[in-house]
């Protein structure tokens, strides 16, 4: 009985003294984890957090918040053959080309405008150098769809195209003749709507622009040719 009391005894006491060594000196977490002290703390990211193991334990640091710039609305026209009815007048471009390559000159003398019209097969590149003019669209007869930037920069043809009023004259100039057209209709439309791109009889220019402040509208300009009785 004597042996066993002093074993349960030894017990106690290496038991107390594994207390205090261990509070004095304990035992790292990277060693409990299985991994060397002397490697380099491992970095794990979980969705918006970092997880951080060290010697010290588990920290997690939470990134710095950082705001997004909002993004500058920009005008993208775009033509959808599938919504252009494939009715009335048409005239292809390459048959209205002038020697400089445009497929046109507009002239607006109420705001100030006399440019050159291009055709590509991206409006926005065309807008870079002059008018774009919209590809479904006619390029004499009928109805001619025409774009170009809203802006302060010497390519924003359309600046003032929102001073336009109604029975103000346009001259639009091809290849193939000079025709002169009175507006007749100012709108301003949702960026989706391409209705008054469609095909028509009669002739007349369709002129399109972005709206300041409203990215999802567009300010559309139709002028009617004048005919001569």
């Amino acid at each position: 009985m004597k042996k066993l009391s002093w074993i349960v005894m030894g017990l106690l006491l290496l038991t107390g003294a594994g207390v205090i060594v261990w509070s004095l000196f304990p035992i790292p977490a990277s060693f409990l984890s299985g991994k060397s002290v002397w490697e380099k703390p491992e970095k794990m990211t979980a969705e918006s957090s970092v997880i951080e193991i060290s010697e010290e334990g588990v920290t997690v640091i939470e990134p710095e918040k950082t705001e997004t710039p909002a993004e500058t609305a920009a005008f993208v026209p775009q033509t959808d053959p599938d919504q252009v009815p494939d009715t009335g007048n048409y005239t292809l471009p390459e048959k209205a080309e002038m020697e400089d390559g445009s497929i046109g000159i507009l002239t607006m003398d109420t705001i100030g405008v006399s440019a050159p019209v291009y055709e590509t097969d991206d409006e926005m590149e065309a807008m870079k150098k002059g008018i774009a003019h919209y590809k479904t669209t006619s390029a004499w007869s009928g109805n001619i769809g025409l774009c170009a930037h809203n802006g302060t920069a010497s390519y924003c043809w359309f600046h003032d195209l929102d001073k336009l009023e109604k029975g103000d004259m346009v001259t639009y100039q091809t290849a193939l003749g000079t025709r002169t057209y009175a507006v007749s209709e100012i709108r301003e439309i949702d960026e989706t709507d391409w209705s008054m791109l469609g095909r028509t009889e009669d002739n007349r220019l369709t002129m399109t622009t972005c709206i300041d402040a409203k990215p999802d509208k567009r300010l559309v300009v139709q002028a009617v040719e004048i005919v001569k009785e």
